[in-house]
């Protein structure tokens, strides 16, 4: 069967009714030109980015790639600076004591001859606008330098050579409106393991050891693990605080400096990475039996910028244990012999420690600065007594543009 074609009629008459006028005709063929110019227009305008967004080109994620990386394993700027800033919480320097409210000086031996002595000093110590003295009373051979009770000693005038009590020497000094506060060496003590032996170093052969041999002028000293050493410093502390010593300063904390042939005739504790643990049960002992009064520790600041360096640390062995001092304030002191001698601060950096006091407190003291960090610190100068007057005040003024308000002049 044949499919039929469908049928188209066609029909020969114009589709409008009427014939177009000319003018009409002219307006058409503007209308299309003005059209086709437009689409050419938007042609070009719109073509290109659509070619590129169609092609992949277009992706904006694809031309800010190479500037952005993703996150790595290494430390960012900012993430640097919160990792190496120390915690504040090992500090704890809200809980360490300050030291004085002011300066202070240490008074000459002669001041405690006497009575009138002491008088005549605190007179003019007040003139000279001091409000704090300190009185060094028990010295770096052993000697008690005031009229001392403790039982161990009281009788052995070798070491109690003192003309008046702690308690006229504070009596006194409250009277003239000074705050008193005592000085005393701990371990550098070459006197009390004579009358103790067991407070003193002993070798493995069961023998007195001395700091060089006795032809050379050896001497005996106090060790911190020694119980009747730590004992005996500990009254002492409490005698001074009953009295009424505002303060109590602990210097010569330290073992002595041991060379290799020491080593070989003590015991193998003293080369334990943590034998300053022993010093610093000393200090927190000496501190909990002079409840009345604050205690702080003496610390050479030479011996502090150099401790990472050093072999042997002396008082600044106490430092990186600091945090475990209970009670206990820190001074650190220069000592007026260090100046003019060069300071080994690392393999790669040395310090020269300027001859002039004041210029040798600004570089010194603002190495210890930022060493301290957050750690609060009295500072002063060791052997002031060599400085004139004039000396001692610009030493004072130097420590002050340093931002140091507790300064010490031992």
């Amino acid at each position: 069967m044949k499919n039929k074609g469908m049928k188209v009629k066609r029909r020969r008459r114009s589709f409008y009714k009427k014939r177009k006028s000319t003018g009409r005709k002219i307006l058409e063929v503007i209308l299309i030109i003005l059209l086709i110019a437009a689409l050419i227009f938007i042609g070009y305008s719109v073509a290109p980015p659509l070619i590129k967004f169609l092609s992949g080109e277009g992706n904006t994620s694809s031309t800010s790639e190479p500037v952005w990386t993703p996150p790595e394993t290494t430390t960012t700027q900012s993430e640097s600076v919160t990792t190496t800033t120390p915690p504040t919480t090992t500090e704890k320097p809200e809980e360490k004591p300050v030291l004085l409210s002011g300066n202070a000086v240490t008074a000459p031996s002669t001041a405690l001859s006497g009575t009138t002595a002491l008088n005549s000093y605190l007179e003019g110590v007040k003139k000279a606008g001091y409000t704090t003295v300190i009185f060094n009373l028990k010295d770096d051979t052993g000697r008690l330098l005031y009229k001392s009770t403790v039982s161990t000693v009281k009788d052995n005038n070798n070491i109690v050579t003192g003309k008046l009590t702690a308690a006229q020497i504070v009596s006194i000094s409250k009277t003239a409106g000074i705050t008193p506060v005592a000085f005393i060496n701990t371990l550098e003590d070459h006197l009390i393991s004579t009358v103790v032996g067991e407070a003193g170093y002993t070798t493995t052969g069961n023998w007195g050891w001395l700091d060089a041999s006795p032809e050379k002028g050896g001497k005996p000293w106090a060790t911190p693990y020694s119980e009747e050493a730590v004992s005996y410093l500990s009254d002492i502390s409490k005698e001074l605080s009953k009295a009424g010593f505002e303060g109590i300063i602990l210097n010569g904390v330290k073992f002595p400096k041991f060379g290799n042939y020491d080593y070989s005739l003590l015991p193998a504790y003293l080369k334990e990475s943590n034998r300053a643990e022993k010093l610093v049960s000393l200090i927190n002992k000496c501190s909990a039996s002079a409840d009345k009064s604050h205690t702080t520790v003496n610390i050479d600041a030479a011996q502090l910028l150099t401790v990472n360096k050093s072999v042997y640390k002396g008082t600044a062995e106490i430092w990186k244990y600091r945090s475990n001092l209970s009670k206990s304030g820190l001074l650190v002191t220069l000592d007026v012999n260090t100046l003019g001698t060069t300071l080994t601060i690392s393999d790669s950096e040395t310090l020269k420690v300027d001859k002039d006091i004041t210029k040798a407190v600004a570089s010194v003291f603002g190495r210890v600065r930022q060493l301290a960090g957050n750690t609060e610190i009295a500072v002063g100068i060791s052997g002031s007594e060599k400085l004139t007057a004039a000396q001692k005040k610009d030493v004072e003024n130097a420590f002050k543009k340093l931002g140091y308000k507790n300064i010490v002049l031992t």
